[in-house]
């Protein structure tokens, strides 16, 4: 029984070895497998498979620069890269000579159009200041609120003056010294401004200031005070 035992076990020990030396080149031929297939895969070029040697391990010291190329690959595919590029470069192109001095013109009639806008505008509120005062009624009338009594509220954000304000009103500053015999503004000199913004949207704040300091401002805001 001790020799058919001793038999058995070296038998045994014999398919050990043999499944060991199995296995090793099983490993070895799963191991070339692999790297023609990352050749294929990530290059699609056998000259480039150096890179992607187990044995050296450069695959596993440098995998995101070979899955980066993979993913720009597909990515270009994909997006059909390679071919809007290729139609971009056949496109037609031709070299434009800028002519200075027609944008030098431009520029000048732009510039004196915006200016002639600005003047046209203190004309005719000049205009009617003038005609305010030959009328003989430059005096106080409190039409309009003070703007240290404005309510936030009634203000709304606007991007085109970059603060909160309404358009509907302007509000009036009063100095110390103010006398309110000496000014008269009424609602038509608010609305001659809102027909200036409408007119020209470039304008910002329009405002009338008295000999005596008093100071009305549109559109309104709570900071002019």
């Amino acid at each position: 029984m001790l020799l058919v035992y001793e038999k058995d076990t070296e038998e045994l020990s014999n398919q050990k070895q043999y499944v060991v030396r199995l296995n090793a080149k099983v490993l070895a031929h799963e191991r070339e497998r692999l790297e023609k297939t990352i050749q294929k895969s990530f290059l699609n070029s056998p000259s480039n498979g150096k890179h992607f040697s187990f044995a050296q391990g450069s695959y596993f010291l440098d995998p995101g620069k070979s899955i980066g190329v993979l993913l720009r690959r597909i990515s270009n595919d994909e997006l059909c890269v390679t071919k809007m590029q290729a139609i971009y470069d056949s496109l037609p192109t031709s070299d434009v000579v800028e002519d200075l001095e027609k944008i030098l013109d431009e520029i000048s009639v732009k510039l004196s159009r915006k200016l002639k806008e600005y003047l046209s505008t203190l004309a005719k509120n000049k205009q009617y200041i003038e005609s305010v005062i030959d009328s003989s009624q430059f005096h106080f009338e409190h039409t309009d609120i003070a703007c240290c009594q404005l309510q936030p509220e009634s203000l709304k954000y606007n991007e085109h003056f970059g603060v909160d304000i309404t358009l509907d009103r302007g509000c009036m500053t009063f100095p110390y010294s103010h006398t309110p015999a000496g000014l008269y503004i009424g609602k038509s000199f608010c609305a001659a401004f809102q027909v200036h913004l409408k007119e020209v949207p470039s304008l910002l704040w329009q405002y009338f200031i008295s000999h005596d300091g008093a100071h009305f401002e549109y559109p309104d805001h709570p900071k002019f005070f």
